[in-house]
């Protein structure tokens, strides 16, 4: 039991603070958007790591892919990708900051690419960030 992080999570007026970043459109529906403990914080703005994730997965040459945000003296946090390529695939840091460049705003491109053959995980498949940070 975590009872100070329970504590943080429960208000006494009954509302719960998740730690979801969502928004709600002009409908009424509401859309999950990242856990607020994945945002990047770079130059001012929240940088989802998901949104990033979804980008660059596009890209036909990449099977994996994972953003972390990392320590910058200028901008807060700078964007780190962690790629696994296809087999027999490789992509020049050209192709993959071109790539960025032309499907997503400025602010959102990596800093850093680094290329691995697989990925941190746990017993349940979801990659580990701390590992990589």
């Amino acid at each position: 039991m975590q009872p100070e992080a329970t504590a943080r999570a429960l208000e006494p007026e009954g509302w719960l603070h998740t730690g979801d970043s969502g928004y709600q459109d002009e409908d009424g529906y509401f859309y999950f958007v990242d856990r607020r403990c994945n945002m990047i914080k770079r130059g001012g703005e929240n940088v989802s790591c998901v949104e990033l994730e979804n980008i660059i997965s596009a890209h036909p040459k990449i099977q994996d892919i994972v953003v972390v945000g990392i320590k910058d003296a200028i901008r807060d946090e700078a964007i780190k990708a962690f790629i696994v390529l296809n087999e027999g695939e490789t992509l020049s840091e050209a192709e993959f900051f071109s790539f960025c460049e032309n499907n997503m705003a400025k602010f959102k491109v990596p800093s850093f690419m680094e290329i691995r053959t697989d990925l941190p995980r746990n017993c349940s498949g979801k990659i580990i960030k701390k590992n990589l940070k």
